[in-house]
């Protein structure tokens, strides 16, 4: 991939900065992820991490109480009792995770604009990639006439740098409001760039909606609207 692209890309490190999320809240926009925009991926991971966090509970939580009832002697001798106890852990632990997933169902319904807004990053990054592919194809020479069009292809970058500044300033402008609510003069400065972004990627000219630049292009203008949408549900 051509330097300009890379540099067009927003990075999975990029992101964790942009967001600023501790472990739970990110699990719970990628819950508003998987359920509310039916991206299974993240849905796979989710469960994965719920997984693996039950694990944790009951490797922490059953040496510990054996430890304990031994100490208090109330700890059971017969296979039977032994039995009984293990599952009774086990349940306190699956209601600890239930308990737990019911906080993150009410976090993930408030996370719905920041979900959106990552969805728009990965759709965003798969056009950069779709023009990556097309640069690739156009090297070996196996590229129909229409991709060899400059002039399209830069139109596409430059709406795709704007359509980044785009999404950057979203970001920023959801952390600020979901942190920091008194920086008033701070966000207001940032939707002003985001509505000079929208009317920006207004003025490109539709090229041929049959041609790949045409619809990567189109797909950038998308992607932009939508973001503007998310910030004014934000804003109000």
């Amino acid at each position: 991939m051509q330097s300009e692209l890379e540099d067009l890309q927003i990075t999975t490190e990029n992101l964790d900065d942009l967001v600023d999320l501790d472990f739970s809240s990110t699990l719970a926009v990628d819950c508003c992820r998987a359920f509310f925009f039916k991206n299974y991926q993240q849905g796979l991971s989710v469960l994965m991490t719920e997984f693996f966090v039950l694990l944790v509970v009951l490797i922490f939580l059953m040496p510990v109480s054996l430890i304990v009832l031994r100490s208090l002697g109330s700890l059971p001798e017969d296979s039977a009792g032994i039995t009984q106890l293990l599952l009774s852990l086990f349940g306190i632990a699956l209601l600890g995770i239930s308990v737990w997933n019911l906080y993150l169902c009410k976090q993930a319904k408030q996370s719905k604009s920041l979900a959106q807004l990552m969805e728009e990053v990965d759709k965003y990054n798969g056009i950069v990639k779709t023009l990556g592919l097309i640069d690739q194809l156009e090297s070996v020479g196996n590229s129909d006439s229409k991709l060899s069009e400059t002039n399209n292809r830069t139109e596409v970058i430059e709406a795709l740098k704007v359509t980044k500044s785009s999404l950057v300033n979203a970001l920023k402008v959801e952390k600020i409001i979901r942190k920091h609510q008194g920086f008033i003069d701070r966000r207001y400065q940032l939707l002003s760039e985001l509505e000079n972004n929208l009317t920006t990627l207004l003025t490109f000219d539709r090229i041929n909606q049959t041609s790949e630049y045409g619809r990567l292009l189109n797909e950038s203008l998308q992607i932009g609207m939508t973001v503007h949408k998310e910030v004014r549900k934000l804003q109000n």
